[in-house]
């Protein structure tokens, strides 16, 4: 499945589950509040499928219609990532990353990144470019965490383009390009990603530092 990363809202649990057949993701499809607490029967009222399994672990995950749980939404994850869909595999490594519902381990969290990656799956690359970056699950390789978040920049993931443009500014995997640096931050800034106004300043400042 193509995903889009786009942000939408919805007014209904029918047209929720619809965007996610369409292959919006979860978390950027906005409901009301009120709305929230039928999704999770709604989802469970659904024919038996990846998507569905995957949308069961997302309820249990954030808590629309039942109590957060992130054990049985690790269960709901598992049972769609070992039946190949990308957007579970990414899910249950960040899972394994954070140590939600079950122990941390990088070295789980690269396994399931990976597989979703290698799928094209826009998070996954970012989450396991970041991983190369910082050497978690992995030996730190600089030029595989720059390979990996290009190619979640190019799909439009914008959390990807700070890590990208770190590399950029200190020449880490990549030929330091300031020019680059500031314009990938900038975007970050532009696409609303946390905290990437304060990245921003730290980049212009460094180059301030440290001219060229």
């Amino acid at each position: 499945m193509q995903y889009n990363y786009s942000k939408i809202v919805v007014k209904s649990v029918e047209e929720f589950y619809q965007k996610l057949q369409e292959g919006y993701i979860f978390s950027n499809i906005e409901l009301e509040e009120s709305k929230k607490d039928d999704l999770y029967d709604y989802i469970q009222s659904q024919p038996d499928s990846v998507l569905k399994q995957c949308s069961l672990g997302n309820c249990y995950f954030y808590g629309y219609g039942v109590s957060k749980d992130h054990e049985k939404a690790v269960y709901w994850y598992e049972k769609a990532a070992n039946q190949g869909a990308a957007y579970a595999q990414n899910n249950l490594g960040a899972c394994y990353y954070d140590g939600e519902g079950v122990p941390k381990d990088y070295e789980k969290a690269v396994y399931w990144y990976e597989k979703a990656a290698n799928q094209g799956d826009a998070k996954a690359q970012c989450n396991l470019g970041y991983c190369y970056y910082e050497g978690e699950g992995v030996p730190k390789d600089y030029e595989k965490a720059v390979y990996w978040l290009k190619k979640s920049v190019n799909q439009d993931w914008p959390i990807a383009l700070i890590g990208l443009g770190m590399c950029y500014l200190l020449g880490d995997g990549v030929p330091r390009n300031y020019d680059q640096a500031l314009y990938l931050s900038k975007k970050a800034v532009d696409k609303g990603v946390e905290r990437a106004d304060e990245f921003f300043m730290q980049v212009k400042k460094y180059i301030e530092l440290y001219p060229r």
